[in-house]
């Protein structure tokens, strides 16, 4: 399991120096842009599959987005359950989700929260 310490880092990153984008094919129009915090956790934890989980929902997400008043704030969550996870996209922490997922394993040590701001993904202290 991951230690406490090093899960908080992703709550109090300060920032980025550069954003990455994420596109489904080489040359193809690009789903969203990421923080550098985003790219060295998924080195860190071959979790580079959370963007895949992501990128699939951007379409839903921007019609959503688009019929209520174009919010551009999203929390995305991967919360860990038994050996898989639950992938949700809300408007609030507290709000009903807008998309789920159950995905039935993963071996990232931890859960946690994204948020989505006008297309860029990053963690909550990078906001």
């Amino acid at each position: 399991m991951i230690e406490v310490q090093e899960r908080e880092y992703y709550d109090v990153a300060t920032g980025t120096e550069g954003y990455h984008g994420y596109t489904f094919v080489k040359g193809g129009p690009r789903a969203f842009i990421y923080t550098d915090s985003i790219v060295e956790h998924c080195e860190k934890f071959k979790a580079w599959w959370t963007l895949d989980v992501v990128a699939s929902y951007i379409p839903t997400l921007a019609k959503w987005n688009k019929a209520h008043n174009d919010n551009t704030f999203l929390v995305l969550t991967f919360d860990l359950e038994g050996d898989g996870c639950k992938f949700t996209a809300k408007e609030d922490t507290d709000g009903e989700p807008i998309v789920s997922q159950d995905i039935e394993y993963t071996d990232m040590p931890h859960s946690i929260k994204l948020y989505l701001v006008a297309g860029v993904l990053m963690f909550p202290g990078d906001y």
